[in-house]
């Protein structure tokens, strides 16, 4: 009786401090990880993906979300990554190798080959080592980006990428926003549902069901502190 293939899934991130490096893309990390599956014989059934989320800002991590439903409702047998921080550089966050195992779903890293075993103390322990070693370069990095950002704005210069409303026009060390006039009419759209007592979740909702996506093509379009200003509500980005 021919053995049955694995069922394998991919799981890719790409960080916020990666936007802008080309072999760190979503697509070469799957196409690598399809690499690895096939020289297993493994069969891939889905790919999941967040792009340009910190492995530290859990609640954003909607493709590993769907993972792991996917993972309890028993869709696949292995999970693919480029390395184990992938899925998380949070170590206070529940284990995400030892909640997919207890779904019994496998992670591999198609970097080293293996399988991440956290069946044994022994294995928990490396496990947890590493876990620290990447969330203690996560902080690192992060505060670093944060300097590099409070020094960006105090001269004038954009300290982060997109926000909706405007657009990043000028050279590259001297970017600068102008407003964008079509997405300026949902801005003052917003302001007029404030002003009318929507709140923000019902001002969500509405825009979701006609389709409208952040200044990255996502629906989370009412996040940011420049379009909310400093105490919730619209400011103003496009008066």
């Amino acid at each position: 009786m021919a053995k049955t293939a694995l069922r394998a899934a991919t799981y890719s991130r790409k960080s916020t401090q990666q936007r802008d490096i080309e072999d760190a893309s979503t697509d070469r990390k799957i196409a690598l990880a399809k690499s690895f599956a096939k020289t297993k014989g493994w069969t891939i059934v889905a790919d999941y993906v967040d792009e340009g989320v910190s492995g530290r800002t859990r609640t954003k991590l909607i493709g590993r979300a769907k993972l792991f439903l996917a993972a309890e409702e028993g869709q696949f047998d292995v999970v693919i990554v480029r390395g184990s921080d992938r899925l998380s550089r949070d170590d206070e966050e529940t284990d995400p190798v030892v909640m997919l195992r207890d779904c019994d779903v496998q992670v591999w890293e198609y970097t080293t080959g293996q399988m991440i075993d956290v069946s044994d103390t022994t294995g928990r322990l490396v496990r947890n080592v590493h876990r620290y070693r990447g969330a203690s370069y996560a902080e690192s990095v992060s505060k670093n980006t944060r300097e590099q950002k409070k020094a960006k704005a105090a001269e004038g210069r954009i300290a982060d990428g997109k926000v909706y409303g405007y657009r990043n026009v000028g050279e590259a060390k001297a970017r600068r926003r102008e407003i964008d006039p079509a997405q300026a009419k949902v801005v003052r759209r917003i302001f007029e549902l404030s002003a009318d007592g929507l709140g923000l979740l019902g001002i969500a909702k509405l825009l979701n069901k006609e389709g409208v996506v952040n200044a990255t093509g996502q629906h989370r379009l009412l996040e940011g502190w420049q379009v909310l200003g400093d105490h919730g509500h619209p400011r103003d980005a496009a008066t």
